[in-house]
């Protein structure tokens, strides 16, 4: 079963909508380490949380996570007013937007 032979995997994303709780904080860095220990060469991008409310920014940064990924859903007039959001995006130390 699988893939019949290696490939280049560059990036996986962890998390899909998560809601900032205390099991997210405790076990979401757990996660992150297994890769690193098992593929460093693989770019994480983390989870931002369900909209703009829900922030886990500070642990992905504390985490330095290569991105986020940011699912809101809201009007298109919101995405107007913040089309430049991702311009001032933080970037984590390995370079990569957060």
């Amino acid at each position: 079963m699988g893939h019949p032979e290696p490939f280049d995997l560059e990036y996986v994303c962890l998390g899909n909508e998560e809601h900032d709780t205390p099991g997210v904080r405790e076990r979401f860095p757990y996660f992150v380490q297994a890769i690193r220990d098992a593929h460093p060469e693989i770019k994480i991008i983390g989870t931002s949380g369900l909209g703009p409310g829900l922030p886990l920014y500070d642990l992905m940064t504390e985490l330095q996570v290569y991105s986020s990924d940011e699912h809101y859903y809201e009007s298109p007039e919101w995405f107007i007013r913040n089309q430049h959001r991702s311009s001032a995006a933080r970037t984590t130390a390995s370079g990569g937007p957060i």
